[in-house]
């Protein structure tokens, strides 16, 4: 058994959604995404930006190192190396965006995110920094 939606509970994600659409419409089962838009765009920029910076700090330690190649845009880099900056740029765009996941999941589970009264403003102003970046820790 899953937890109860609308007061019942449900034993798969088709009844879920089918419940869902019941009380709440199509629109129900697209709540939060216009966070979920912005957060993805967020973070995959980021991403990509931190990444780009990290893989030349890297490739650049190498060169200071006495690596003979290095030409600006032509990083030759270890497969660990290019791990090391996934994982670098990965982890900056976690603690920079937690707080906005945050958000947007628990414009998820409310039962009337529209028109309640003003929802994320309330999420927000409510939680401390560290509640919203407990996901991150544990």
């Amino acid at each position: 058994m899953t937890e109860p939606c609308h007061g019942r509970y449900t034993q798969s994600l088709w009844g879920t959604m089918k419940s869902v659409v019941k009380y709440e419409g199509w629109k129900g089962l697209y709540g939060g995404v216009g966070v979920g838009i912005v957060g993805s765009g967020v973070t995959w920029g980021g991403y990509f930006f931190f990444y780009e910076r990290v893989k030349k700090l890297y490739a650049e330690a190498a060169y200071d190192k006495g690596a003979s190649e290095f030409v600006e845009g032509h990083e030759k880099l270890t497969s660990m190396e290019y791990l090391g900056c996934a994982m670098g740029a990965g982890g900056i765009m976690v603690i920079l965006t937690n707080p906005l996941w945050m958000v947007k999941t628990r414009l998820q589970i409310q039962v009337n995110p529209a028109g309640s009264g003003g929802g994320v403003v309330d999420k927000v102003s409510l939680e401390s920094l560290a509640s919203k970046l407990q996901g991150i820790v544990t």
